[in-house]
């Protein structure tokens, strides 16, 4: 049953016309929608290498840190927190 429901996230996802319809449904939903399958070991390496750069710096800390994600997503979460933290600075310096 969860592997369904998992699927279904995913295709839609997939759908550049599906995943905007999804955004549409409220913000809060989304964030926390891309949060969850961004962090899931069980979402596909590449739906959840996608996720990441929609996520924000806490969300992105708390999977670096969470150690249940695939190898290849970890570092790819890894560098998009880097790159981020890094534009921080980068903005607060101006």
């Amino acid at each position: 049953e969860h592997d369904v429901v998992l699927g279904a996230v995913a295709d839609v996802l997939a759908d550049p016309e599906q995943t905007a319809a999804a955004a549409k449904v409220g913000r809060k939903a989304a964030k926390v929608g891309r949060k969850a399958l961004a962090a899931n070991p069980y979402t596909p390496e590449k739906i959840a290498i996608g996720l990441l750069t929609t996520l924000m710096v806490q969300d992105l800390r708390f999977i670096v840190t969470s150690g249940v994600l695939l190898p290849e997503v970890h570092r790819a979460a890894e560098t998009t927190l880097a790159r981020r933290l890094n534009l921080q600075r980068r903005n607060e310096e101006e």
